[in-house]
């Protein structure tokens, strides 16, 4: 599994943009599913790696495991 640390899922593209350059994220880290554009900060294979970035984050967001 591949494990990402979403920070928001936009149904709009440019939403989603401005939202990662407000984050100071790159606008290319997002996912598609379910016709969302989900944007993460990290990827890992690990878990407890993106658990741990969660809880250090001053914002919210919350770990996707993708198989």
């Amino acid at each position: 599994s591949q494990y990402y640390l979403i920070v928001g899922v936009f149904s709009i593209k440019s939403n989603m943009t401005n939202y990662a350059a407000s984050l100071k994220v790159d606008s290319s880290n997002f996912l598609i599913r379910n016709n969302m554009y989900y944007l993460y900060v990290a990827k890992s294979e690990t878990v407890n790696e993106m658990r741990q970035l969660r809880d250090s984050l001053e914002y919210e967001s919350w770990v996707l495991s993708v198989n």
